[in-house]
């Protein structure tokens, strides 16, 4: 009898150090602080899920929305880096982050390159393939690059001919 009462013990004990050694979700915790706009403490536990070696690309892809929501740049473009390089999942979102941060920082034909790389992605919501051309449109234009500019805003208002910013755009760089 005293023996299957140490066993019922000695199991019990057991099934707490398992569930306590369970690994804490860092990454979906992230995501929740992004959601409610808590964005240093996404960093914080985004930065503690890359310190534990849990799910590494996606917690650099959260830690890069979270600094680029901080407007840090420099720092959401390291993390989205080490995400890619990672083999994380890349979306066209991403893409389009990390162009808009090289734009911020002055790195115009990265963030060409970017724009170019998210619109590669299969499957790009209709707004935001809209957005990326206009982001890359709009670097055409600040890299003085008019040329470029012209063609990409006659393909855009090709495809979203109700957009009439765009309309007066091209009208304006028709005549230049």
């Amino acid at each position: 009898m005293k023996r299957s009462w140490r066993v019922v013990l000695m199991l019990a004990l057991l099934s707490l150090v398992f569930v306590s050694c369970k690994p804490k979700e860092y990454v979906k915790d992230g995501y929740a602080y992004l959601e409610e706009g808590e964005y240093e403490k996404a960093v914080s536990v985004f930065e503690k899920s890359i310190e534990k070696e849990q799910e590494i690309g996606e917690a650099n892809l959260g830690l890069g929305t979270a600094y680029y929501q901080q407007e840090e740049y420099e720092k959401a473009l390291a993390a989205f880096k080490e995400a890619l390089a990672s083999e994380a999942t890349f979306r066209a979102t991403t893409y389009n982050l990390m162009a808009v941060c090289e734009r911020q920082l002055g790195n115009l034909q990265a963030a060409i390159n970017y724009y170019n790389f998210g619109l590669q992605q299969e499957e790009v919501e209709t707004s935001l393939r809209q957005e990326m051309k206009k982001g890359l449109i709009t670097a055409y234009e600040e890299s003085g690059d008019l040329a470029s500019a012209l063609k990409f805003l006659q393909e855009y208002v090709g495809e979203f001919p109700e957009d009439s910013e765009a309309q007066k755009e091209l009208d304006f760089l028709q005549t230049r």
